[in-house]
């Protein structure tokens, strides 16, 4: 059962490094695999989270401009 395991993780996580190796990957192999593949989803979730703070600020930085040029346009109207 493990080795069907292992068989079912090399498929979806080394497919090209199986067929190119032609041969069984150890175990350390495949964990070490799995390893990078969830330090790289680590890494992409904590960039996400680093653009969607930086598209908030940009917003927030937007909405403060839009709003001065409104108070701008205002002073501008009531001084003609």
């Amino acid at each position: 059962q493990l080795e069907s395991f292992k068989t079912q993780v090399v498929r979806v996580c080394l497919p090209r490094a199986a067929e190119a190796a032609g041969k069984a990957l150890t175990v350390q192999q495949v964990l070490e695999e799995v390893r990078q593949i969830c330090e790289e989803n680590q890494q992409s979730q904590e960039r996400e989270k680093r653009l969607q703070e930086e598209i908030s600020c940009r917003l927030s930085k937007e909405k403060e401009a839009s709003e001065n040029v409104e108070v701008v346009k205002k002073a501008v109207r009531e001084l003609q």
